[in-house]
């Protein structure tokens, strides 16, 4: 019964992939002779080994849920992207792809089908799409604090301005630019169809000067649902609660204790600090991110937890153009638990922040088993087990280095992490922490094999006491056809 289950429901994307290809391909047709109208087809297929059942940390991590954990492992992935009018005022940019993917068990994924309208600065998307939020440098970093690309999109539909603009009557000298969108997280094991509201906000000061100075703000919650605890049932989601999600307010007088007190849904947020110096033959860029999931996290009194990183990039050379260097915190979590009573009444003053779990939403701060922030504080499906906590390492210290550069026309990328985790409060691990290095070097080689083909190949290690020692490797072919 399960097997035919799967199997119709395998005919059934592909069914709704080969149809969506149709209506867009159809659809763009007529635009075909208009020289501002794109659309690009693409091909992968690759395959990992590794020297246990699970894939080296970075082979996966990072990927938007892409590639599995478990080797050995295959997949294909295919899609199209593409933009109509990019040069009017108004334009429409779309895609989509799929990933039939196998890693000890099958799984067939829609993973971005997607349109876009802009109109100026401001674009209006829906679908879902592999997006990446904070002000790290995405190729190298270990990943955005509260959301790193770990996991898969979400199905969601957004209004924003993605690009800086200029504030009037600045001169340029000050620019901003933020957004906010409505998601559908689905289900997980504890609650059923979990909603997300996600804004922000970045201003940069600085215009042309060689030196300039950005600030953000993110505001993500986990809200609505239907629990499977009897406690909970079925969760706060009126338009009403939306607006005490979007403020961060306490629950209406029918929500549970917890969120009546506290604030309707699952908060996290993060304060992002930036500053970037241009200077002769360097571009030097600094960012710091915190992580708040309460008043005591936003008023900072968890200072020590965050990531700083540091980027070098080297404008006159290719064989190494980029630098860079991240330290990771997490183990503050704004001290012990704090509460006290004034007046007879009880008061709540932060402390103890168990960061990416939820006493609420007990699948935590993850996406189909994937943590959605950085990916250090570990993934519910690499350390799982019966009655498990969500994060079960959500304490963490790390160092990261990464390098890019090229020889002639082969690219590549080095990342290195070592980390000391600690488990997370209340379920330390036994005998302290567990030290972890974890290791990738990946190149991508174009136009070296028939049919202009790129092959992309990965080798990876991680040695430590967390998931113990792996070595493994991958290796992909790639295509893109321009079709207009």
């Amino acid at each position: 019964m399960l097997k035919s289950k799967r199997e119709k429901a395998r005919r059934s994307l592909i069914k709704y992939a080969g149809l969506l290809l149709c209506l867009v391909s159809s659809a763009m047709l007529p635009l075909g002779a208009q020289s501002d109208t794109t659309l690009t087809l693409f091909a992968e297929a690759g395959a990992t080994v590794s020297s246990t059942d699970r894939a080296p940390f970075w082979l996966f991590s990072n990927s938007f849920g892409a590639l599995g954990t478990g080797t050995p492992g295959g997949w294909i992935r295919a899609g199209f992207n593409g933009y109509a009018f990019p040069s009017g005022k108004i334009n429409l940019a779309f895609g989509a792809d799929i990933i039939d993917r196998y890693d000890a068990s099958n799984a067939f994924l829609l993973q971005q089908a997607y349109a876009g309208l802009t109109a100026g600065p401001v674009l209006l998307k829906a679908g879902r799409w592999e997006e990446n939020h904070g002000n790290q440098y995405n190729p190298l970093s270990s990943g955005g604090l509260i959301w790193s690309g770990n996991a898969r999109p979400e199905t969601r539909i957004s209004l924003s301005i993605p690009e800086f603009i200029p504030v009037p009557f600045t001169n340029g000298f000050a620019e901003i630019k933020g957004g906010i969108s409505h998601g559908w997280l689905g289900n997980d094991m504890f609650v059923n169809n979990i909603l997300l509201h996600h804004k922000y906000f970045y201003i940069r000061l600085g215009g042309t000067l060689p030196l300039r100075l950005n600030l953000g703000m993110h505001h993500f919650a986990q809200w609505g649902g239907i629990s499977s605890d009897p406690d909970y049932g079925e969760l706060p989601h009126s338009v009403e609660d939306y607006f005490r999600v979007f403020f961060g307010k306490g629950g209406s007088k029918n929500a549970y204790w917890t969120e009546f007190r506290n604030a309707t849904g699952n908060h996290l947020g993060s304060y992002n600090l930036g500053i970037d110096a241009s200077l002769k033959n360097y571009e030097i860029s600094f960012y710091w991110q915190t992580l708040f999931e309460d008043g005591s996290g936003m008023r900072l009194r968890n200072i020590s937890d965050g990531l700083w990183g540091l980027k070098i990039t080297l404008k006159e050379s290719s064989l190494l153009s980029a630098v860079l260097f991240e330290y990771l915190n997490t183990t503050n979590q704004s001290g012990t638990y704090d509460q006290y009573y004034e007046n007879d009444t009880l008061k709540f003053a932060g402390g103890n922040d168990n960061y990416f779990n939820s006493g609420v939403y007990k699948g935590g701060w993850s996406y189909n088993g994937m943590t959605i922030g950085t990916p250090l504080i570990t993934s519910p499906v690499l350390l799982s087990e019966p009655g498990f906590q969500a994060m079960r390492n959500n304490k963490v210290t790390a160092v990261h280095m990464g390098f890019e550069g090229s020889v002639r026309t082969v690219s590549y990328m080095m990342k290195y992490t070592f980390s000391r985790n600690y488990g997370y409060n209340g379920g330390e691990f036994p005998g302290g922490s567990k030290q972890y290095h974890s290791f990738i070097l990946k190149a991508n080689v174009p136009d070296v094999l028939p049919y202009g083909l790129t092959i992309s190949g990965a080798l990876a290690f991680d040695a430590g006491e967390l998931t113990g020692n792996n070595f493994g490797c991958m290796i992909s072919l790639i295509k893109n056809w321009q079709i207009w």
